[in-house]
């Protein structure tokens, strides 16, 4: 019994430093799409695609396109920039209360 008050301890400095590293991933992702909305040029060649542009890093070249509306299927990549922000928010306002 004496040590359930620091195991509640632990836990709640594990949802601080959670909601932290998750608050910073959401920040960090936010600056990186507001500059590649600046930074796509505008095509007009086609329909769906908005902007386009390459991105390297690494070594590498990536193909960026910005969609005019949202494709029917999503690659499951996609998923983990929503997840940030959904466990930023969990953690914040229901955990940390």
């Amino acid at each position: 019994m004496e040590f359930l008050p620091y195991i509640s301890k632990w836990i709640e400095i594990l949802l601080r430093w959670s909601h932290v590293m998750f608050a910073i991933l959401w920040v960090g992702n936010s600056f990186l799409f507001n500059y590649l909305d600046n930074k796509l040029e505008k095509n007009t060649s086609k329909k769906e695609v908005d902007a386009e542009g390459i991105l390297q890093h690494s070594g590498w070249f990536y193909r960026l396109e910005r969609l005019n509306v949202a494709p029917e299927k999503f690659s499951k990549n996609l998923i983990i920039f929503k997840w940030q922000s959904y466990w930023d928010t969990i953690v914040n306002n229901y955990l940390l209360c």
